[in-house]
């Protein structure tokens, strides 16, 4: 089955290829010795053109195997790796900047400048979010669209930081006052606040804590008076509160926004 459908994806990339290609940067031809030695682009990637004698004239030659012609190769290919003849300048999106601000933002990694880190939101030691710069393995690169880091021979550009704007930069910039940003950087957003849960009487739950690597438990104290107590998660783990225990960032929620 698997093999039917490697048959199937080839076949439809090839017909989807053949519908026409931009060949407006070629000039074929067999009028020079050098022109002669080249294999050029037909406009079906399924077939190339080559210069035979008799006189010198480009004849049409098909690719086996479903194979497509890459002219910068000068070779027949996988369709996976063929390449346009004459590719289109692509506009990359603006690459998103960093927010940590919702679960879902918190939960997201982030693409960096060098594709070999990526950015990802953490609980920082004085209260709130930060965004921390994480590497990619060696030999791998981040992929903001998928999600991950890819070996580097299948990574490819999927936005762009630059062109960023001076108007865009202007939005940023605030006075470097507390609970304000330097020039170009995220704001961070509000901390959610946990309130201290009252303890009256005996409760077994556990209460989230407005530091996430801590909770509270209702515990009594030496008057017998049930009173909240602040106890730590294990190191790298922050408390969840809708599972009553403490996890990993991947499967953490804040209940305190």
């Amino acid at each position: 089955m698997a093999k039917l459908y490697h048959l199937f994806a080839v076949f439809c990339v090839s017909i989807l290829l053949a519908l026409g290609q931009d060949l407006s940067c070629i000039d074929p031809g067999c009028s020079t010795e050098e022109d002669r030695a080249i294999l050029w682009p037909f406009e079906d990637p399924n077939f190339f053109l080559q210069c035979e004698e008799s006189p010198w004239e480009l004849v049409r030659r098909p690719c086996m195997d479903k194979l497509l012609f890459d002219f910068q190769r000068q070779e027949c290919v996988d369709p996976y790796k063929w390449e346009p003849p004459c590719p289109g300048e692509e506009l990359l999106p603006q690459c998103p900047r960093v927010v940590c601000r919702t679960p879902h933002d918190q939960r997201r990694l982030w693409p960096h400048e060098d594709p070999s880190n990526f950015l990802q939101c953490v609980p920082a030691p004085r209260g709130g979010m930060e965004a921390l710069t994480r590497e990619c393995n060696a030999g791998t690169l981040f992929s903001w669209t998928l999600q991950r880091c890819l070996e580097a021979e299948l990574w490819e550009r999927d936005c762009t930081f630059e062109d960023t704007t001076t108007e865009t930069t202007e939005e940023t910039t605030e006075e470097t006052t507390e609970g304000t940003t330097t020039p170009g950087t995220t704001a961070e957003p509000e901390r959610g606040i946990c309130p201290v849960p009252i303890c009256a009487v005996q409760d077994p739950r556990l209460y989230p804590h407005t530091d996430w690597t801590l909770y509270y438990a209702c515990i009594p104290d030496v008057n017998g008076f049930w009173v909240p107590l602040e106890r730590p998660c294990g190191a790298g783990t922050f408390f969840h509160f809708g599972r009553q225990l403490c996890v990993f960032m991947v499967d953490w929620e804040d209940f305190c926004l």
